[in-house]
């Protein structure tokens, strides 16, 4: 969802959409299920991105540079980074 000045201002998660009665769903959707989406930046490491969603609940965040957005990570993203690298090391050390 983008604000009227053209910036992300949050994210409707499917599940939400699919909880709402049928009859509503050709309506606009509703200001209470957007979520926020938190902000990392690009050289944010991946465990403090993973931090960040885990604190928020969000499944995204918006990816940002010199405040400029410059993308989007999903938690499964982060996950299989943390996941490749863990048995990377596992591999290496056998």
């Amino acid at each position: 969802m983008t604000s009227s000045d053209g910036h992300l201002g949050g994210y409707v998660h499917t599940k939400d959409l699919l909880a709402n009665d049928p009859g509503l769903r050709a309506q606009p959707i509703h200001r209470e299920l957007i979520r926020p989406l938190p902000v990392v930046a690009r050289t944010d490491a991946l465990r403090p991105v993973l931090e960040t969603m885990r604190n928020t609940g969000a499944h995204l965040a918006a990816v940002s540079e010199n405040g400029l957005l410059i993308g989007i990570v999903t938690l499964e993203d982060v996950l299989a980074e943390l996941v490749g690298q863990i048995r990377g090391q596992a591999r290496g050390a056998s």
